[in-house]
C-alpha cells in the first residue's frame, strides 16, 4: 500500500468517526431536551447525568430526573461500545432514593465476579449521579438555611 492510500485511509476513517460521534451527540442532546421539556418549571425537579468513559470497553451514560427529597423520578441509560447506542429507559432506578442507589452501586463495583463491564461502567455513571445530585441538593438545602435565594431547578 501506498503512503497516498494509507493517508486517505486514516483520513477518511478519522472524518467517518467524527461524523457518528456528531450523530451520537445530537442523539444526547434529544434526549436531555425532551426530559428537561417534561420537567420545566417544576422547581422541585432536577435533572443530573453520569459518566463513565472507557477508552476500550463499554462506557455508560446516566440521565436521571431527581425530586428535592432524592428520589428518582426518570431515569435513562445510554451503554455500549459503538456509537449507535441509544438512550433507553432504566426503570429499574426510577423511584429509588439516592443513597439505595449509592449502595447498590457500589455493591456492584465491589463485585469479583458475576458482574459484567456493562453493569459496572452503569454503576459508575450512576454513582456520579449520586454524588453530583447530594452534593446539589445538600447546598440548596444550605442556602435555604441561611434565607439565600436558590435557583429553579429546571428552568
Amino acid at each position: 500500500m501506498h503512503t497516498g492510500n494509507l493517508i486517505i485511509l486514516v483520513g477518511s476513517a478519522w472524518i467517518l468517526q467524527y461524523i457518528l460521534t456528531w450523530f451520537q451527540l445530537q442523539h444526547y442532546r434529544k434526549t436531555m431536551r425532551k426530559l428537561v421539556i417534561a420537567y420545566q418549571g417544576q422547581a422541585q425537579y432536577a435533572l443530573f447525568s453520569g459518566v463513565c468513559r472507557k477508552a476500550l470497553g463499554r462506557g455508560a451514560i446516566v440521565i436521571a430526573i431527581i425530586d428535592q427529597h432524592e428520589v428518582v423520578h426518570r431515569c435513562e441509560v445510554l451503554s455500549g461500545i459503538s456509537v449507535f447506542a441509544k438512550f433507553k429507559p432504566f426503570p429499574g432506578q426510577v423511584g429509588k432514593m439516592l443513597g439505595e442507589i449509592g449502595q447498590d452501586a457500589n455493591h456492584i463495583l465491589v463485585q469479583k465476579r458475576g458482574v459484567s463491564a456493562r453493569q459496572k461502567s452503569q454503576a459508575k455513571a450512576l454513582l456520579m449521579i449520586v454524588e453530583n445530585a447530594q452534593r446539589s441538593y445538600a447546598e440548596k438545602r444550605h442556602q435555604a438555611g441561611h434565607g439565600l435565594r436558590t435557583q429553579k431547578a429546571i428552568p
